[in-house]
Order: structure tokens, then C-alpha cells, then sequence
């Protein structure tokens, strides 16, 4: 599963950022990522929005504090911080509201050879790795403050 949250820089915001519904986000400027699956919601809404075309560059514009807030996934988010920002992690923060949640899965054509067995293989190695408790330690070892739930 994947929950995609907002990002702020806490030097500018000294108060978390709260909200219920999307639309009490209007006085918030947002970066997000050209092509992401909130591009829609956020017209609807009426969000002030910003495009750009990396995680990495909206990353950016919101430690240099020039937008409010980046809908980002927490672990995706999390580890560009750790990766981009190693030393400085301490001045984001997220809201505690999600944005969405989601899960995750493999895809494979059905035109590739053999396609439903990789997909059982996969699927088989994973509820190992789970199991087994190899998964989170992976997870946990990219991003420890990342709580992961096994399913």
C-alpha cells in the first residue's frame, strides 16, 4: 500500500498544516509533478498549482520555501528528503491528512511469455519476504520513522 501525503517546509510553516477536505487548502500554493494523478482533482478543486516536471525539482521549490505544500508518496517523499536533504530532514514535516491511499501492483503484459506464472512467482516471493520479515527491514532500513503494515 502507498499513501500519498503533503509535504511543508516547518520553517516556514511553524504550525502544522491541517486540514479536512481539499478546497481549505485554497490559500496554500502547492507543487506537484506533471502527469500525477491529482492534476484533475486539484482543477476541480480549484488548488493554486504549480507543475513541474521532477519530484526532486517540487522538492526544491518547498525547501526553499517558495510553495507550501508537495503531494507526495510518504516513503517516496521520505527517502528523497534522506537522499537530497540528509542533514536537514528535521525541517519537513507532513500533513496528517492523506491525500489518497493506495496499493500497489505488478503489472505485466499478457503478451509476454510465461506472464502469469512470473506474476505467481512474484507474488509467492513476496509473501516470503513478508513472512520472513525481510520486507521491513528493507522498508524500514531506507526510512525508519516509515511504519509499514503487513498485509
Amino acid at each position: 500500500e502507498t499513501t500519498t501525503v503533503f509535504f511543508y517546509n516547518n520553517r516556514k510553516h511553524k504550525n502544522p498544516i491541517v486540514f479536512k477536505k481539499l478546497g481549505e487548502l485554497k490559500p496554500y500554493s502547492i507543487v506537484g509533478v506533471l502527469g500525477y494523478f491529482y492534476e484533475e482533482t486539484f482543477k476541480k478543486e480549484l488548488l493554486d498549482v504549480n507543475y513541474v516536471p521532477t519530484e526532486k525539482k517540487a522538492l526544491e521549490l518547498i525547501h526553499y520555501k517558495r510553495y507550501d505544500l508537495l503531494p507526495l508518496s510518504n516513503f517516496v517523499g521520505w527517502n528523497l528528503i534522506k537522499t537530497i536533504y540528509p542533514s536537514e530532514s528535521h525541517t519537513f514535516s507532513t500533513c496528517k491528512t492523506p491525500l489518497s491511499q493506495d496499493t500497489l501492483h505488478l503489472m505485466v503484459s499478457k503478451q509476454y511469455p510465461d506472464s502469469q506464472n512470473l506474476i505467481d512467482i512474484f507474488n509467492a516471493a513476496l509473501i516470503r519476504i513478508k513472512r520472513k520479515g525481510i520486507y521491513q527491514k528493507i522498508i524500514s532500513a531506507r526510512n525508519p520513522e516509515f511504519p509499514v503494515e503487513m498485509k
